[in-house]
């Protein structure tokens, strides 16, 4: 579907409905057209998924940018973002709950592009999909027991489908179907082990039957409609479940809230709630948080104090669209007064801020100036036309009040300047550089914005158009925005005043010129120029598992690629390896668990890890596929993140084992056999750099050979010379006459 604002707003942002919406930006931009035909070939292929799948041209004739960055919050152009089915509940007031997408990785941290195909962005669009509408259990026995399916008095209000599995996972058919049929009917999915023999029985079903799929009626397990297939295709499953769900319901948008389904682990429980982040623009702070992030911290900060009350509602929640064009560029914060955060009561009474000296406001609005670390600041509150509307705050005063506290790092050059003023200072640090027609002043605004937030590059803005300038840097259009870094010239040495460089030029990516988008893709390229700070990212430890229930959580349940690393004993150096390895792949579709290949043998044994000599090492293993490859190379950050990656690309074959390992609990304890390592030959020759001749030629088998039948030859020539000697001895000796013996006559008997 082509959405514009207005059909963007009703039908993705306030519908139940899950969606995937690519930004593009027409025509001009190359890499939209290349994303957008896979895009448009993934929405084909996944016409059985339950998601819809829309485009947005935000380059398109009558769309207010604006508008549109109110509701939507643009990194870079294009970009595909999934938004579920329900809004995420901000926590401070829930009257600004979003719906709250997630982000296809178009473009790596590293400046890299990640997999664009129809198969990825298929994959991409399950996020859409509801996981809480399907109730998963699990089961060791060959009977499903009743009390599993009958413990909620839902089942007595609605049908209840029951499909039996042996996948690891929920399919994404059934969590579209659920969605479908949400109010109609209660679906349950029973896991049995991959190792059964025959499919579990399930209640109010004859023994002579093995269906896979039932609908239960409303509080009865008797008499259940079957599914007459084995083969459980799309289209006749939904067919079968609407057809014996209950009567139609309407449901409004589900609001959860932001720690629904959250993992009760302090590592999981973080990175929990950074996903379910609220989208607004003014991000929320506790009156406890609010000395450490704002008065602490000598950066600008702009600070909005709201009132709690009925009274102020129409003011607080008109605030935050006023401030989108400071996304991204300013740190911008909602403290809410009022409430139950007795920290943040305790701020107006704080004379040194001054807040709320009209009793009648709903809002105040402070901004605390830049700082030396250590410097008291003055802080400058906001003077609205009027304090009891939200007309007295619009988004031009509210501009203007931000802009005068804001300083202007930028450079104004021309043609004759530029190599002096941008060139000749600071040779190694990475310019930007805008091309604008001459009273631009939005444009100005927007490299000045940039200048305060990106202050590890030099800002530059030029109204020149000499034909040579313009030439050397392909200005077709403006404004223009373009990057130029310095790189190290492998054949010549670097010096202090920058020769030896080679200069990189890049170029603002979007057709329409977006300080928004333009602060993400400078950030995208800081990590180009300057490298990941690793050690900055808050990625915790993989877990060392060893039971399967583990194993499924950290890997399986999670899709994508789960990388097992067989390491024995924690040792710490090799953790340490593959946690850098995590940080490195951060954003990429990896998961990663920590097996003991000498306490799991026969799990490791599957994936041929079977000796110390095979560990550490990793595996990478797909478990919808059941699809495996391993790592037999060096054990080290520079050779695992190239292996990932080669899997991850296509370039690594993999293989298909036919049942995925079981972890035994507690581990196996089997003495390990230690594989005797044979040196490997050798070509004296190849050593020594000259002919080689004789026994030093021959290798270990030849020269064994040589040495075997000379004592072969020797031993036959000993026995000969014996026997020739003893024949002698024998020769020499006198002969003995024979004695005669007279044999006695037999007696005769009478």
């Amino acid at each position: 579907m082509a959405l514009d604002t207005e059909t963007f707003k009703r039908d993705v942002l306030n519908s139940r409905e899950p969606w995937v919406v690519s930004f593009t930006a027409g025509e001009g931009c190359e890499i939209c057209t290349y994303v957008g035909a896979k895009y448009e070939e993934a929405a084909r292929k996944a016409s059985s998924l339950g998601v819809k799948f829309g485009v947005f041209d935000v380059s398109a004739e009558g769309v207010e940018l604006d508008e549109l960055a109110q509701v939507v919050a643009l990194r870079t152009i294009p970009m595909v973002l999934a938004y579920p089915t329900y809004k995420t509940e901000n926590p401070y007031d829930r009257r600004r709950s979003v719906k709250s997408p997630a982000a296809y990785p178009i473009a790596s941290a590293d400046g890299t592009v990640n997999e664009v195909s129809a198969r990825a962005f298929t994959t991409f669009a399950e996020k859409a999909l509801p996981t809480h509408l399907v109730e998963r259990i699990e089961i060791t026995g060959d009977v499903v027991n009743e009390d599993l399916i009958m413990s909620k008095d839902a089942s007595a209000k609605t049908p209840t489908a029951v499909l039996l599995t042996n996948k690891a996972t929920t399919s994404s058919l059934l969590k579209a179907i659920s969605h479908e049929l949400e109010g109609r009917m209660r679906v349950i999915e029973v896991a049995y082990p991959s190792s059964a023999s025959e499919l579990p029985r399930l209640p109010g079903v004859d023994a002579s039957q093995s269906p896979r799929l039932v609908v239960y009626s409303a509080g009865t397990l008797a008499a259940p409609a079957m599914f007459d297939s084995d083969a459980l295709k799309a289209d006749r499953v939904r067919e079968f479940l609407t057809a014996n769900a209950g009567p139609e319901v309407e449901l409004e948008v589900e609001i959860r809230s932001a720690k629904a389904g959250a993992k009760t682990s302090d590592a999981n429980k973080g990175a929990q709630e950074d996903a379910y982040a609220p989208q607004s623009v003014l991000a929320p702070l506790r009156g406890a948080d609010f000395k450490a992030t704002v008065i602490d911290d000598p950066k600008f900060h702009v600070v909005v104090f709201t009132k709690s009350s009925d009274v102020c509602d129409d003011i607080v929640k008109a605030l935050p669209a006023r401030f989108e064009a400071f996304r991204g560029t300013v740190a911008l914060h909602e403290v809410v007064v009022g409430s139950g955060d007795e920290d943040a009561n305790a701020l107006l009474a704080d004379t040194s801020l001054g807040l709320f000296a009209d009793a009648s406001a709903c809002v105040d609005i402070a901004a605390f100036p830049e700082s030396d670390e250590g410097e008291a600041r003055d802080v400058e509150l906001f003077k609205p036309s009027t304090t009891t509307k939200a007309s007295g705050y619009t988004a031009e005063s509210l501009s203007t009040f931000i802009m005068s506290h804001i300083m202007d790092l930028s450079l104004e050059v021309d043609a004759k300047t530029m190599d002096r003023a941008l060139f000749g200072r600071e040779p190694h640090k990475p310019k930007v550089l805008l091309f604008m027609d001459e009273g631009d002043e939005t444009s100005h605004d927007a490299v000045r914005l940039l200048s305060s937030a990106h202050k590890d590059f030099i800002f530059a803005v030029t109204t020149s158009k000499d034909e040579q300038l313009v030439a050397q840097f392909q200005i077709k259009k403006r404004p223009e925005l373009v990057v130029i870094s310095m790189k190290a010239d492998d054949d010549a040495p670097v010096t202090e005043d920058g020769m030896g460089m080679r200069m990189n030029v890049h170029k603002y990516p979007a057709q329409v010129f977006m300080q928004q988008i333009a602060s993400a893709w400078i950030e995208q390229l800081r990590t180009q120029i300057f490298g990941i700070d690793t050690a900055s990212l808050n990625i915790p430890v993989p877990s060392t598992v060893d039971d399967q229930a583990q194993f499924d959580a950290e890997c399986a349940a999670k899709g994508g690629l789960c990388v097992v690393a067989h390491i024995k004993d924690n040792n710490p150096a090799h953790v340490k390896v593959i946690h850098e390895l995590a940080k490195t792949l951060h954003n990429k579709p990896f998961h990663f668990v920590i097996v003991d290949p000498s306490t799991q043998r026969s799990f490791s044994s599957v994936f041929e890890v079977n000796n110390p000599v095979d560990y550490p090492t990793v595996t990478v293993l797909a478990s919808r596929q059941q699809r495996a490859v391993t790592h037999k190379k060096e054990f080290d950050l520079h050779s695992l993140k190239a292996f990932c990656e080669d899997v991850l690309n296509g370039k690594v074959k993999t293989w298909r084992f036919q049942d995925m390992p079981i972890l035994v609990q507690g581990g196996e304890r089997v003495e390990e056999v230690i594989e005797e390592i044979i040196e490997e030959e050798f070509d004296l020759s190849d050593i020594m750099g000259e002919s080689v001749e004789g026994e030093a030629a021959m290798s270990r088998e030849e020269l064994a050979a040589k040495l075997a039948a000379e004592e072969a030859a020797a031993e036959v020539e000993r026995k000969a010379a014996e026997a020739e000697r003893k024949a002698a001895e024998d020769a020499a000796k006198p002969k003995k006459k024979k004695k005669s013996k007279k044999k006695k006559k037999a007696k005769t008997e009478l």
